[in-house]
């Protein structure tokens, strides 16, 4: 919710559940951002921003524990397979240290979503009225 708060005009902000189908539906031909949790553990820095599209590493890339039915690795080869991948994709992982059900956000994780919040920010610069900045459809 916070990046959401942060950007409500310059992007297509949506909230998914991960089901890969319907995410290969929504990104086909799409410029797309990926914010997403990941283990802490497997990171170094509180947030990691990557292209799964063309970097073979990455947390997307690798064995990783999702709590959804496919990864996004998953998800992005079956895209492969049906020739429906997104124009462009750049992920955000934000270190997730407690996934039990809830709202509540650890004070670490916090401090991701507030670094991956201003890394969106200066990655992504506000455009003039009627210019898109990602996630727009054609």
């Amino acid at each position: 919710e916070n990046i959401r708060t942060e950007l409500p005009d310059r992007f297509d902000l949506i909230h998914h559940n991960g089901d890969p189908s319907d995410l290969i539906d929504l990104w086909l031909d799409r410029e797309v951002l990926v914010v997403d949790a990941a283990a802490a553990d497997e990171m170094t820095n509180p947030i990691r921003v990557f292209d799964p599209l063309n970097s073979p590493t990455g947390p997307a890339t690798g064995e990783v524990t999702s709590s959804h039915a496919l990864s996004l690795a998953e998800a992005l080869e079956l895209g492969r397979m049906l020739d429906k991948l997104p124009r462009s994709m750049t992920v955000v992982a934000i270190a997730g240290e407690d996934f039990a059900f809830g709202d509540r956000l650890t004070p670490r994780t916090q401090q991701a979503v507030a670094a991956a919040t201003q890394w969106i920010v200066t990655a992504f610069p506000q455009t003039e009225p009627g210019e898109s900045a990602c996630t727009k459809a054609p």
